[in-house]
């Protein structure tokens, strides 16, 4: 099974590299495309491209607002067996994350910081507890010194495709989240035709590597 990890904003493909490795040592391949993070549409056609040059089949993993891009990069296709949701976006086609999102605050709606040139980012200082609360100290500074803007546009745009009724759909709904609202969570979960819950923060990728490895392989499994 080829494996298509999507990461969230200001982030790049490097957060799945212990993901990356996991899922080879089952025989999976495994693409991790840095997202050019200017526009919902940008990110949707980078993972589009990944699909057109893969000779399998493909499970589509979104984090965070990856989810909102593997919904979109979805439409239309018929080389995806599943679609799995990590602590993500799950909205409906007409619907605006930032301001569903409003109802909804947490320490990155906190911390968010706008620039005039229409991008934001997060102060990596306050990235530590906002994304990696619950991963091991050296792991969550690297990786905050690693974060880098995101274009306001992506999360302000419609979401325009409601995938999960095509294919197979699983959420992870992560519980210590102080990203995106376990709450909100809980709500988008709805969708999916099977919700999992961990007790942990938003980047699962680092703070319960195993648990998402099996969660994901089984996706894989299911599928075959």
């Amino acid at each position: 099974m080829h494996y298509i990890c999507v990461h969230g904003v200001c982030h790049g493909g490097w957060c799945w590299e212990q993901t990356r490795i996991d899922l080879e040592k089952l025989g999976h391949s495994v693409s991790t495309p840095d997202l050019p993070l200017t526009s919902l549409e940008d990110d949707a056609s980078a993972v589009r491209a990944v699909l057109d040059e893969s000779a399998e089949q493909c499970v589509l993993v979104g984090h965070s607002y990856g989810g909102l891009v593997i919904s979109k990069a979805a439409c239309d296709r018929t080389d995806i067996n599943h679609l799995v949701y990590i602590a993500a976006i799950m909205i409906g086609k007409d619907e605006v994350f930032m301001e569903l999102a409003a109802a909804y605050p947490t320490e990155l709606s906190e911390h968010v910081i706008i620039s005039d040139d229409g991008t934001y980012t997060v102060d990596k200082h306050n990235a530590v507890n906002i994304f990696y609360n619950r991963c091991k100290p050296d792991i969550a500074i690297k990786a905050a010194q690693r974060l880098r803007s995101t274009a306001v546009e992506c999360v302000a745009t419609p979401a325009g495709s409601e995938p999960w009724s095509s294919f197979p759909s699983t959420y992870v709904l992560c519980q210590q989240d102080n990203a995106v609202s376990p709450e909100l969570q809980q709500l988008m979960s709805k969708r999916a035709a099977k919700t999992v819950s961990i007790d942990t923060d938003h980047s699962p990728f680092y703070s319960s590597p195993d648990e998402l490895l099996t969660i994901l392989h089984e996706a894989g499994e299911a599928c075959e």
